[in-house]
């Protein structure tokens, strides 16, 4: 990227995202959070300077974990069973866990709508508030410093005093992350990406980001999917997948074998119909590999009952020839294996 004609604070400043080191994503997660606080006018005026305290930057780091962990478990570091998460992600992973307990319910959920639940009242608001202060006793420690540091050397992009609770910055500073905040938003993005593709196998992980960073998932409709594979079987009792019973088709659900939320995209070798009260109760279990095997059966068999010249024949067949399933699944399990449950 050809900075020579930006500002030199902003060339600094991309200086210090192209080169964050790829141990973890404490430095981009700090990163965006600064960025957010003074994009959207969350500071304070200190002594003629702008201050921007740890809590706000916290309050938005949890959010960022919190989005990416709880809708597709997104590792931020490399996974060991020698070592546990960054110190961040274990406090953000208490609070969903937190949550979960007292709702009595494991949905994926925005952090937005988390956040209106935790202040409903004081005590789960303290909750909350208790993540947020042990999140801001990490700072000082791996973050406030270090961010700046690159081959030992000091870059002045705020400044910083230990023993304080935030990070200052002059007018003229702020103006400038303001103006360019597009950029190094896109620049922070890029390398969060980059950092997490070394400890995720699964794909599409550049738009996991973009969707937990902007709370918004696009699922399409499957309708188109569901007719496909009720046509498959014209003539013939429409069976469901996992139980083997015939399904009514008032009562016909479409599923992603391995979660969608893995994938993060539909296809037709991976989508099966069972019935809407077996995929209720599924929830978000993982298919054990008796399913996977099933699936395959299923995949060589729907094969032949697609019309050839189709789209979705086309899809199944290069999905077959190129084993998807035992693929896709098996950097599924790696990504996994420590919480597994299977079906």
């Amino acid at each position: 990227m050809e900075t020579y004609s930006l500002p030199f604070y902003i060339r600094e400043w991309i200086r210090v995202l192209e080169n964050m080191h790829f141990d973890n994503t404490y430095k981009p997660a700090w990163a965006r959070a600064i960025l957010d606080c003074l994009h959207q006018n969350d500071f304070f005026i200190f002594q003629n300077r702008v201050q921007v305290t740890f809590d706000s930057i916290a309050r938005r780091v949890i959010r960022y974990y919190w989005n990416q962990i709880c809708f597709f478990d997104l590792k931020q570091s490399t996974p060991s069973k020698r070592k546990e998460a960054p110190v961040i992600v274990q406090h953000v992973k208490k609070l969903i866990d937190s949550y979960f307990y007292i709702i009595n319910l494991k949905k994926p959920i925005w952090f937005s709508d988390a956040l209106c639940f935790f202040e409903e009242n004081v005590e789960k608001k303290s909750v909350y508030e208790k993540t947020i202060k042990d999140i801001t006793n990490v700072f000082p420690q791996n973050v406030a410093f270090r961010f700046k540091n690159i081959d030992s050397k000091i870059v002045q992009l705020y400044e910083y005093q230990k023993g304080e609770r935030a990070i200052y910055f002059s007018d003229d500073q702020v103006k400038l992350l303001q103006q360019y905040y597009d950029i190094l938003v896109d620049i922070d993005n890029l390398k969060w990406v980059s950092i997490l593709e070394r400890f995720n196998d699964c794909p599409r992980i550049a738009q996991k980001v973009i969707a937990a960073s902007k709370e918004e998932i696009h699922r399409n409709n499957l309708g188109r999917y569901k007719k496909a594979l009720c046509d498959a079987y014209y003539n013939i009792s429409i069976y469901d997948f996992y139980t083997d019973t015939i399904i009514a088709l008032d009562n016909i659900s479409v599923d992603h074998v391995i979660p969608w939320t893995y994938l993060y995209s539909d296809d037709i070798w991976n989508l099966v119909l069972t019935s809407k009260s077996f995929n209720s109760q599924k929830g978000d279990l993982y298919p054990s590999k008796n399913v996977i095997e099933k699936l395959k059966k299923r995949n060589a068999y729907l094969l032949e009952r697609l019309p050839k010249k189709s789209q979705f024949y086309q899809e199944l067949s290069f999905a077959n020839q190129h084993n998807y399933v035992d693929r896709f699944y098996q950097n599924f399990i790696l990504s996994h294996e420590s919480d597994l449950e299977s079906f």
